[in-house]
């Protein structure tokens, strides 16, 4: 059954790929003429609302949200913030132009997981093939087996703003429980060296870390928390353990050396990583078996049809290979086939085998349908649905054996979370919260062998002393839960509470919270002089580089102090009624002061029309004048006329000498395009002249 269902989903993959792709175009940017830059800006407003991402425009930048996450732009900066974390994702800072936030092209692609392609003198940004709409890749079906629920414990109170530090939080309690002690850790970075969260829960102040820190530059880290499972794939799908891990990238090959836990044993492994392989060689304990080495070789292959990632697995006592493929577009599906000999370290839920069939019914909107099988879980079919309506996140996972149910809902001054599973293990959960003042109160509960255990309490969060209180019920039993934090220094603080302690009495907790900052980097800067001609004429100017506006407003033959490197640098009017063209230019090098001239022109669109002329009845049926290509010299910027002829250039400083052409290769055939015309003060008409047909003379 399992070979069958293996070779029906390779066959329909198949036949998918063969399917004619279309590609949605959402950007077009001209580089031709003597303005050419290969990597042009594009404003990203207008295709994040094409996807039906939600846009909002904020002090410094813009907040995205696909429906999996909002994402946070800064102009001036190559990071984007998502789930508390900077990651650098873009080559190029983003910039503020006229308003709008804009991207490089190429970053703009990576944001929007889009394409760039050569269209003539210039790029065209589109979605992949047989995409129309924003899709968001579903994760595959759980397996019938849910994951055992964690228990909570009483979490420190939230640090007040007068201790959280600009790099992160430390907080360490211990609670004194009679005899017993129980320690709590909780560290959390999101700048400089420290990323993530981690917490600890125990007889030790490192007993069952949940969560995980990284520590270290993006290319040389120590890791330590939750890991990855070096040994994860298609065969085993269980990809987490409890541990440390050592990262190091040169060049394009990546090493990590990792050891952890899992419930059933331990591994210790170096992989390597290099393009879409992987190696790791691995050390395993524990699992029901003799210690054995494990060595694993996966591949991941992207094509226009999708991706195909297959692996095998050989140790000394058992051996396992598995392949997974996953279509693009609006339908899509994911097959996966895995099987394994002997002994590996394995739990339930892993060596899966079965396929879905998806159909992205909107872009917030996905239906499933298929067949799933894993160790220890008997196959079944299975449906399901996930959906967003605002800020609420919704989905349904329904099997023969097993019921699965999520929701969850983010907004300004309220958060929640909840999820439920009926079948062999029944198991639900309640994480919320919401803000009252400068109060906050929260609930934490969740339920695993009909046993329900959680915290509910009310406490506030603000500078200077902070008070909390609130119940505790563990294993049925309830008690109280209050607490003080007071503030010693601008940057540490003391807590002191009672809570219910394991015994199931009340213990006194002590912690100390403490923030830590990073340190301003220390960086050298070098001189670029900026020149306006006539500027007095203009008013009150701003200089822009890399999109920021510069704290001094633009004075004759004015310095700008920035690092060594390329910088884009722009002026603009305050009233945004003139600006400049944006101009490279790359400070560090001889001479010692680079400088920089920029005319100013009035920032205005330019919008017109190109016609068919002649008589009526001149032009043949069906003749349309859509996709015909105006150049504007001598910037070489292009737009495209739409059905109606219309075109619009937007809104910047555009030389007023400035004259437009149509690229013959695009005007229809049976016509000619004119000669160079000047830009008009309003709207500007351009008319294909019929080409004249030669007529047959006869000379007597």
């Amino acid at each position: 059954m399992q070979r069958t269902l293996a070779w029906i989903a390779t066959f329909a993959i198949c036949v998918l790929a063969t399917m004619p792709a279309r590609a949605a175009q959402l950007a077009f940017v001209s580089v031709a003429g003597s303005a050419a830059k290969a990597d042009p800006p594009v404003a990203i407003e207008p295709i994040a609302q094409k996807l039906g991402w939600t846009f909002k425009r904020t002090a410094d930048g813009a907040i995205l949200d696909d429906g999996t996450g909002a994402q946070t732009l800064r102009v001036g900066s190559r990071f984007v913030r998502e789930d508390g974390t900077d990651v650098q994702l873009f080559d190029q800072p983003a910039s503020d132009r006229n308003g709008h936030i804009e991207l490089a092209i190429s970053d703009a692609a990576t944001l929007f997981h889009l394409s760039v392609q050569r269209d003539g003198p210039g790029f065209v940004l589109v979605t992949p093939p047989e995409d129309d709409v924003d899709i968001r890749e579903i994760p595959r079906p759980p397996a019938p087996s849910p994951a055992p629920v964690h228990t909570p414990q009483p979490e420190a109170f939230s640090t007040p703003p007068v201790v959280a530090g600009n790099a992160g939080t430390l907080a360490v309690s211990v609670e004194f429980d009679g005899n017993n002690r129980v320690y709590q850790t909780n560290l959390s970075g999101d700048a400089g060296l420290v990323r993530g969260s981690v917490s600890s829960y125990g007889s030790s102040a490192v007993t069952n870390p949940v969560g995980s820190v990284t520590v270290g530059a993006p290319a040389h880290s120590i890791g330590f928390g939750s890991i990855d499972n070096p040994l994860a794939g298609s065969v085993i799908t269980n990809g987490s353990l409890t541990g440390i891990t050592a990262h190091l990238a040169t060049g394009k090959v990546a090493y990590d050396l990792s050891s952890g836990d899992s419930i059933a044993g331990n591994i210790s492994a170096l992989e390597r990583t290099s393009g879409n392989a992987s190696d790791s060689l691995a050390w395993v304990s524990g699992y029901g078996a003799t210690a054995q080495p494990v060595f694993r070789h996966g591949v991941t292959d992207t094509a226009s049809w999708g991706t195909l990632d297959y692996e095998t697995l050989i140790g000394l006592h058992g051996v396992g290979a598995g392949l997974h493929a996953r279509t693009k577009g609006k339908t899509f599906i994911d097959a996966i086939a895995s099987a394994t000999s002997g002994s590996l370290p394995l739990l339930a839920g892993d060596v899966p085998t079965g396929a879905v069939i998806g159909e992205h019914l909107s872009n917030v909107t996905t239906v499933t349908a298929g067949y799933v099988h894993a160790l220890d879980s008997p196959g079944s079919p299975t449906v399901g649905v996930t959906t967003r309506w605002n800020n609420l996140n919704l989905g349904a996972n329904v099997s023969k054996y097993w019921t699965n149910l999520t929701a969850s809902y983010a907004g300004r001054s309220a958060y929640g979370s909840f999820y439920a599973s009926a079948g062999a293990q029944k198991i639900f959960g309640v994480n919320a919260g919401v803000a009252i003042h400068k109060a906050l109160a929260e609930v934490d509960v969740n339920s695993g062998s009909g046993t329900a255990t959680g915290i509910a309490q009310l406490r506030t969060n603000h500078p200077g002393i902070n008070l909390a209180a609130g119940i505790d019920f563990t294993n049925g039993k309830i008690g109280p839960l209050v607490g003080v934090v007071v503030p010693v220094a601008k940057a540490l603080a003391f807590e002191l509470g009672v809570v219910q302690g394991p015994s199931g009495n009340p213990a006194l907790r002590f912690s100390i919270l403490a923030g830590f900052h990073a340190p301003k980097p220390r960086v050298a800067t070098f001189p670029v002089t900026v020149f306006v001609p006539d500027a007095q004429h203009f008013g009150r100017l701003r200089v822009f580089v890399d999109g920021v506006p510069s704290a001094t407003p633009y004075a004759d033959d004015m310095h700008v102090m920035v690092p060594a490197g390329k910088h884009s640098v722009f002026v603009e009017s305050a009233d945004q009624s003139y600006g400049s063209s944006t101009v490279d230019v790359v400070a560090g090098t001889a001479p010692a002061t680079a400088k920089v001239e920029l005319p100013l022109f009035p920032q205005r669109s330019i919008t017109g029309t190109v016609r068919f002329g002649g008589a009526a009845d001149s032009v043949p049926a069906g003749l349309s004048l859509e996709g015909i290509r105006v150049v504007l010299e001598p910037s070489g910027e292009a737009a495209t006329t739409d059905a109606d002829g219309h075109f619009v250039f937007a809104r910047g400083p555009y030389d007023p000498a400035s004259t437009l052409l149509l690229d013959p290769s695009s005007v229809p055939g049976g016509f000619q395009s004119p000669a160079a015309m000047p830009i008009g003060a309003t709207t500007t008409d351009i008319i294909l002249a019929p080409l004249r047909k030669v007529e047959h003379t006869t000379f007597h």
